[in-house]
């Protein structure tokens, strides 16, 4: 019975993970069988309170003893153990007082991998050269996510390619110029009928083409090509006719065109439509004539020439007249080109020694006969006096006032 005691208080003993001594249980037994006597019953209690006693030291020295020892976590994360193609972590192990791994806290123990390509398993490359850090995806302990711990040092497979771009160039007319940017990193070379040029690379430039055709912007680099065309210019030339100075009182040089359509004059500023035209120089000396043509492709061409004009108009006037005469067309004055025109006038003849006025008109076919408006007498011959025409609807380009001086004389 004591045999049967030992081995059932020995196996209650085994559960527990505190160390067992031999020696210890044979020098305890000792001691129980010399202060209690065995007896059939109360031999058996005795030994029952004593297996009592040792187990409630035995636990308490146990708890105790785990108290004291370092607590060892043991962290194995698998998908799946029985499983070939299960990732395979080895045991972390942590010191006491460490936090759990987090997503921003790395364990300074070595942590060895061995990776299967899982379905279920998150993997993030690491470029930046340092460890990468196992984190469990959550509420799935059996993956695992290898993160950066440097993001910012991700690989990219983007690459900076230039756009090879050909520029734009609309139809010009010849002679026009244009403006071509080439903003490639390569050069571009122009082409054509009188061109052969190369445009440097992220520049622009002015140029004109005077000749007529096709042109081309090109490079070696590419096979593209843009072209454009350059449109012709219309022909013009025009002739001058200098033998008829006066025309309708007024001085008149002829203008005429030898080509070109559309036309445009330009006299002194002034403008005038047709093939060929009347133009009037009042004024003594050098004129400009221009003239243009617009072509059916839009385009325009002129030329110019000049022209010396040797006389000063002056309403075609004479200085003197015959009060007295029979003809009529010296006994009286009117400036002879207001007996030509159809235009509005006013003619004023003062004394310049009073200023006063001695005769006044806007009719051509009455002009002064030398009589004094004032005394209703002839004036004195030989007297020079002031005239002053003022016109309602001069011609353009001329001046609305004319002036000279008048001399009745007696034969």
């Amino acid at each position: 019975m004591k045999n049967n005691l030992e081995n059932s208080i020995k196996e209650s003993l085994e559960q527990f993970e505190a160390p067992y001594n031999p020696n210890a249980w044979t020098a305890m037994s000792s001691k129980l069988d010399k202060v209690m006597p065995t007896s059939s019953t109360g031999g058996a209690f005795k030994w029952i309170a004593a297996a009592s006693v040792i187990a409630v030291a035995t636990i308490s020295s146990y708890i105790i003893f785990k108290k004291d020892a370092a607590p060892v976590k043991t962290e194995q994360i698998s998908e799946n153990a029985a499983s070939d193609n299960t990732t395979k972590i080895e045991q972390i192990t942590t010191p006491q007082k460490t936090s759990p791994v987090t997503s921003n806290e790395v364990s300074t123990d070595e942590v060895s991998i061995e990776i299967n390509n899982e379905e279920n398993t998150s993997i993030e490359s690491n470029n930046s050269g340092t460890e990468p850090v196992v984190i469990p995806e959550e509420n799935t302990p059996d993956q695992i996510k290898i993160v950066e711990t440097n993001p910012s040092h991700k690989n990219t497979n983007e690459t900076n390619e230039t756009k090879f771009q050909l520029p734009v160039v609309t139809e010009v007319c010849s002679g026009e110029k244009i403006h071509i940017d080439n903003t490639n990193n390569v050069d571009l070379n122009l082409t054509g009928a009188d061109k052969d040029m190369v445009i440097p690379s992220n520049s622009g430039v002015d140029i004109i083409l005077h000749k007529a055709g096709k042109y081309q912007l090109s490079s070696k680099s590419s096979t593209e090509t843009a072209t454009f065309y350059v449109k012709s210019l219309p022909k013009v030339d025009f002739s001058i006719d200098q033998d008829n100075k006066f025309k309708n009182g007024l001085p008149t040089t002829t203008l005429s065109s030898i080509s070109g359509s559309n036309l445009t004059w330009t006299v002194n500023g002034n403008e005038f439509q047709g093939k060929n035209v009347d133009a009037h120089f009042f004024k003594k000396g050098m004129q400009t004539i221009e003239l243009s043509s617009k072509g059916s492709n839009g385009c325009s061409n002129s030329i110019q020439k000049e022209f010396y004009n040797e006389n000063q108009y002056n309403l075609m006037s004479v200085n003197s007249f015959i009060p007295n005469n029979n003809d009529p067309r010296l006994n009286t004055f009117m400036p002879y080109a207001l007996t030509q025109r159809d235009v509005n006038f006013n003619l004023i003849i003062m004394d310049p020694t009073d200023g006063h006025v001695v005769f006044q008109t806007n009719d051509s076919s009455r002009g002064w006969n030398g009589v004094d408006l004032k005394t209703g007498q002839l004036v004195n011959n030989q007297r020079t006096y002031i005239w002053k025409v003022t016109l309602q609807n001069p011609e353009k380009g001329e001046n609305n006032e004319y002036s000279g001086n008048i001399t009745p004389i007696i034969k």
